[in-house]
């Protein structure tokens, strides 16, 4: 019997090895070892073990599913499977800094066995709407049709099911994000049918042409669209009625930002209110805090994050709380230390911005509205912190993305890159930040598309209007 078992083990590992063969024979991404998959995803535990700040929003054993990973990478037939298996396995942390940047040839590859649907979505609050159409279905699918099913599988299902491993957050708006981002770019599932309600209120279902090479018709909701969805990379201004100055800064922040604050110094300085839009900002550099110096008192501004403590003396004094060591080392004692064996200590790090900026070239009490969405993360979402714990802005919009960490980038084998999140960040010493909910949550709506409206723009202006009317 145990000679027939040796037999067998021999046999499906043979297997494995030729048909591991045969497919990189067949591929030509195909270039990492046995050895070089386990270390990549050892180096993302082990750094991740360390690093990661944010293990207590989370109920998984990481190590336990490291463990699940090993066989799982082992068994992948090529460099992108193995490289979405990083992914997958990444995220379980779920945190927007904590991902796996894809070498661009392996990017590359994942793109091009993308199925192109021939429809476009957009997930907002209240369902998943058709935003954009191929013209081979624009006489059966009319924009603006709410997604009911896609192959007879609920909308969500369906979502949840084909980008469930590109969704590194827990959060339900920055879920609605990823999953609109991720349907053209990484959807390889072959869509033969879906179900809609037409703006008209008709349930129909609808025989779908997957392979059509035509262009996306955006149609009406064109200019809409790509306003809302498509950074700009760009800093513009302009008086809008009563002297309401609109700042938009879309894109990424960088210190240009700063300088073409100060170059507008003068129209700041005489406008009745301002209203500086942030949607479509990703991040970048933080500089929230040298912004805000042209409209504070304030002299010195703190910020503050916590980040892990990994003090190898302080953890092996820790390892005497432990009682499964008592047969070694005698009674439990030292639990002063056992954050540092438990994974739980931290260090607290404030950054300080010395206000530069001359007292006459401050404008205080100006009425500020900002508008936020999903896409705020990152560096963004320390400008909107520092404008919140200062109390300089009215905040109107979606709430924001919910990732403000610095990540560690490790090299990983065959050219990829791993990130993982290092710091938690905090309003003020004590409250550790999430994300930013507006004051006033505004949240568009089909009808915003299909008519072209800005529902968070048109609130905030309103919201200004009445705290100038207040003064």
């Amino acid at each position: 019997m145990k000679d027939l078992r040796l037999v067998l083990l021999f046999i499906s590992i043979f297997i494995i090895v030729v048909s591991k063969h045969i497919y990189c024979q067949q591929n030509t991404n195909c270039n990492l070892t046995d050895d070089q998959k386990i270390l990549g995803l050892s180096l993302i535990w082990k750094e991740a073990t360390y690093n990661f700040p944010y293990f207590d929003r989370l109920e998984i054993d990481w190590t336990n599913t490291y463990q699940n990973y090993i066989p799982k990478v082992i068994e992948t037939k090529s460099d992108l499977e193995y490289y979405l298996v990083l992914q997958e396995f990444i995220s379980q942390l779920k945190d927007e800094h904590t991902k796996i940047l894809m070498p661009y040839t392996i990017e590359n590859e994942l793109k091009s066995k993308s199925t192109l649907p021939v429809f476009d979505i957009v997930c907002l609050k209240d369902g998943v709407y058709i935003t954009a159409i191929k013209p081979v279905v624009s006489d059966t699918v009319p924009l603006g049709s709410e997604v009911i099913e896609i192959n007879e599988v609920p909308i969500y299902d369906y979502l949840n099911n084909n980008f469930s491993i590109f969704l590194n957050s827990n959060f339900s708006q920055s879920k609605r994000r990823l999953f609109t981002s991720y349907f053209s770019v990484y959807n390889t599932t072959v869509i033969e049918s879906m179900t809609i309600k037409t703006t008209d209120g008709e349930i129909k279902t609808v025989e779908v042409n997957n392979t059509n090479s035509e262009q996306y018709s955006y149609n009406s909701i064109s200019s809409y669209y790509r306003k809302i969805y498509m950074p700009a990379n760009s800093i513009s201004s302009k008086v809008l009625d009563e002297n309401i100055l609109y700042i938009d800064i879309a894109g990424a922040m960088n210190y240009n930002v700063v300088s073409y604050f100060d170059s507008i110094y003068n129209e700041i300085n005489s406008s009745e209110g301002i209203i500086i839009d942030l949607r479509n900002n990703t991040g970048g550099t933080s500089i929230g805090s040298d912004i805000a110096c042209y409209f504070t008192e304030q002299d010195t501004i703190f910020q503050y994050v916590k980040t892990r403590i990994n003090n190898a003396n302080m953890r092996a004094l820790g390892a005497y709380t432990d009682s499964s060591f008592s047969h070694i080392v005698g009674s439990t004692r030292h639990f002063e230390y056992s954050d540092y064996y438990n994974d739980e200590a931290f260090i607290t790090d404030t950054f300080v911005t010395i206000n530069n900026i001359p007292k006459d070239r401050r404008t205080l009490n100006k009425n500020i509205v900002i508008l936020l969405d999903s896409k705020n993360l990152s560096a963004t979402e320390n400008f909107l912190m520092v404008f919140k714990e200062l109390g300089l802005a009215t905040f109107v919009g979606e709430p924001s993305g919910g990732s403000c960490s610095q990540p560690l980038l490790i090299k990983l084998p065959g050219g990829g890159v791993g990130f993982i999140a290092t710091q938690k960040t905090y309003v003020g010493a004590n409250t550790e930040f999430k994300y930013l909910v507006p004051d006033i949550e505004v949240y568009y709506s089909i009808e915003d598309f299909l008519s072209d409206k800005d529902p968070i723009l048109d609130k905030g202006y309103s919201v200004l209007k009445m705290l100038l009317n207040q003064q």
